[in-house]
């Protein structure tokens, strides 16, 4: 079995498609969408379709159970989906999980792993242009790490 290619949001826009709002705050992208008047459906890149993939993201919980979520929305920043616009559709990806997750909270923060298509997903809550079905998704360890550093702890 081969290595899933690595993927960061900025890696879900096509080349020359446009203006790169993963690298500004998610205020000014929420500004941008407001005042847009270009209603097109943001492009998504073809090649990612069928490919075994690694991202990191956000959850925004569709269907649970208590506290275990088996699909969920996965966006690149908290608050994302929530307010009016979303996010553009190729900066959501629609996740179903292998197995239900347990996350705490809204936004719990995780890393999916698996078969990525192109297919673009209306749920109630946005419109995606991604899709991961059977992802294994585990806690976003890197993030666990900042919080363990001084000064970054809850009790610092």
């Amino acid at each position: 079995m081969s290595k899933p290619l690595e993927l960061t949001w900025d890696k879900l826009i096509p080349e020359g498609s446009g203006p790169d709002y993963t690298r500004v705050s998610p205020v000014l992208q929420i500004i941008k969408g407001l005042m847009s008047e270009d209603a097109k459906t943001p492009p998504v890149v073809a090649s990612l379709n069928g490919q075994e993939v690694r991202l990191s993201g956000y959850v925004v919980p569709l269907k649970h159970e208590g506290t275990r979520v088996s699909e969920f929305l996965l966006v690149p920043y908290v608050g994302a989906c929530i307010h009016v616009p979303p996010p553009p559709q190729n900066q959501i990806v629609h996740v179903t999980a292998k197995n239900p997750i347990a996350v705490k909270g809204l936004f719990a923060a995780v890393t999916v792993t698996g078969n990525m298509s192109t297919q673009m997903t209306d749920t109630e809550l946005a419109e995606t242009g991604y899709r991961i079905t059977g992802g294994d998704v585990r806690p976003f360890k890197e993030y666990r790490r900042v919080r363990e550093l001084k000064g970054h702890a809850p009790n610092d």
